[in-house]
């Protein structure tokens, strides 16, 4: 093991805050020096040939992109950005911000870092008002369709608008703090590296070993995969969404992994849970272990539950705690988002866990795997209308 002092010389380590800049915590204040990092001989191939020494190096502090798969005290490495290639940074690439201390903004902050973390979605132009600029957005970010996410979004600009008021172009970036997705607002100016690698560094002892290096463009299923994983096996009430399908199938996957004794769930038909294996065999795992499940389908033309009863050895005792009901025909779970009815689909795991689609005609769906307020609002009906509904039959 070399220090990676020898790799890079007496160059520094700057502190990048992925979250409030305001919450930031003075302990935090100093993570990693290069004095105390030490690389393997592997590890400092791979440095040599990217070429990382020609790159601006940080050391993060916070959590709010581990959906990104950066976790605090990672190191990530960023290019310097050009006038030039500000323009042509691309939505979702993850990017860092100079903080300007003197702004309003942060002017009673004296003692943060000089820069902050934050995932990049689009360029905003002021010349507009609020709602041309949400119309245009929206395309890229269907979350602002959610009225909760729209009145954050707006709350947001507002501000921006008043703190940059001489700016007629801002940089729309986001990232997820406490329970909620967290917009941020900035001149291009502030610009500073967009982010092309991930250091994972072990802390050994008094040191830090970096474990690997990976291209933050890699592999972007398998890092969503792993921040749910994260945010699921510690109970992190963190709020999350996408419009991928994959992204709903691993929020499933991880409440079937982590609920302990009830999943409630409302499908548009059950072939959504039993045409996918992996579900079947964690939805069978929990059965195993003494769950209940009680499942609500709006439309029963593909019926194959059967297939799981033929695949799987389950008792009676464990058939007994599946409880099926169906809807009467066009009936739904909805919810009024502006006085629009809208049709949802849901699962929820024990009581503070869920996965949720509040358009059953859209992609968007969100989770939080430690939050009860949805759970609050729809666990009394949903469990009415598991008593009134007529059965299916396994």
């Amino acid at each position: 093991m070399n220090k990676l002092s020898t790799l890079i010389g007496d160059k520094e380590i700057k502190l990048v805050i992925a979250g409030n800049p305001a919450e930031m915590k003075q302990i935090d204040k100093y993570l990693h020096s290069s004095e105390n990092i030490l690389t393997s001989e592997e590890i400092q191939s791979v440095y040599k040939e990217k070429k990382l020494g020609d790159y601006d190096i940080f050391s993060v502090l916070g959590t709010s992109l581990v959906i990104e798969e950066i976790h605090h005290g990672d190191l990530v490495f960023g290019k310097k950005l050009n006038p030039e290639e500000k323009t042509q940074i691309k939505s979702e690439d993850v990017v860092i911000f100079h903080i300007n201390h003197e702004s309003e903004r942060y002017k009673d902050l004296p003692n943060i870092p000089d820069f902050k973390l934050r995932k990049f979605r689009t360029f905003i132009s002021l010349e507009n008002d609020n709602e041309v600029i949400i119309a245009q957005i929206i395309p890229i970010m269907s979350e602002l369709q959610q009225p909760h996410i729209k009145e954050i979004f707006i709350r947001k600009l507002d501000e921006a608008k008043k703190v940059l008021k001489n700016e007629s172009l801002l940089l729309l970036s986001v990232n997820y703090l406490n329970k909620d997705i967290d917009f941020s607002f900035h001149c291009l100016s502030e610009l500073y590296a967009k982010i092309e690698y991930v250091a994972k560094i072990k802390e050994d002892n008094e040191n830090f070993i970096i474990q690997n290096i990976t291209s933050i463009d890699e592999n972007k299923e398998e890092n969503l995969k792993k921040a749910l994983q994260y945010l699921a096996n510690r109970k992190i009430n963190q709020y999350f969404c996408s419009t991928k399908e994959s992204f709903r199938k691993e929020a499933l996957l991880n409440i079937f992994t982590h609920a302990q004794k009830k999943i409630r769930g409302a499908f548009n038909q059950l072939s959504d849970i039993t045409n996918d294996k992996e579900l079947m065999h964690q939805l069978y795992t929990f059965l195993k272990k003494g769950g209940e499940v009680n499942f609500i389908v709006y439309n029963n033309t593909e019926w194959t539950l059967d297939r799981f009863i033929a695949s799987y050895t389950l008792t009676e005792e464990e058939k007994a705690r599946i409880s099926i009901k169906q809807t009467p025909q066009g009936g739904q779970f909805a919810r009024n988002d502006n006085g629009i009815r809208n049709g949802i689909t849901f699962c929820i795991g024990d009581e503070n866990m869920y996965v949720l689609r509040p358009n059953i005609n859209a992609s968007f769906v969100e989770c939080n795997f430690n939050n009860r307020e949805f759970y609050n609002m729809i666990g009394s009906i949903f469990d009415q209308q598991m008593q009134i509904l007529p059965n299916i039959r396994l």
